[in-house]
């Protein structure tokens, strides 16, 4: 079971539509989890552009690839849902990724996002019982 310690960093980042700025419900998240001793840092691309449209898919691959890089990210909350997400796919450095693993959640649009971050660890893997762990590590 996956369990963080107090103190540990969430991420949170869109991949897909983004949220309208001026919701309320990132605010709400971001207390909720800071409630229970969790930290949280909310990435730019996670809201849409003051035209109301998606931020650019680069913007949002940036976002996403900091996020897994960076050492004081425990785990990566995709709040965004839509097919948005598929044109972020081919700006993620995906081996990158595979060299920080963290759990990454996500629902809708997210699928596809968990199914390539999941092919660096099968690649990664020299033995069926290897990729199972690993793959089971990315979740």
């Amino acid at each position: 079971m996956l369990q963080f310690s107090p103190n540990s960093t969430i991420a949170l980042v869109g991949s897909s539509d983004g949220l309208p700025r001026g919701s309320d419900a990132v605010p709400r998240l971001c207390a909720f989890l800071e409630s229970l001793g969790l930290r949280t840092v909310v990435f730019p691309s996670l809201y849409q552009t003051a035209a109301g449209t998606p931020q650019p898919a680069e913007r949002r691959a940036a976002d996403i690839q900091v996020a897994f890089a960076s050492p004081e990210v425990d785990a990566v909350f995709d709040l965004t849902g839509g097919d948005g997400a598929n044109v972020v796919l081919p700006h993620l450095d995906l081996r990158k990724i595979a060299h920080t693993p963290k759990p990454f959640f996500g629902y809708s649009g997210r699928t596809m996002t968990c199914f390539a971050f999941a092919v660096p660890f099968y690649r990664a893997a020299s033995s069926p019982e290897k990729s199972a762990a690993a793959t089971s590590a990315a979740r």
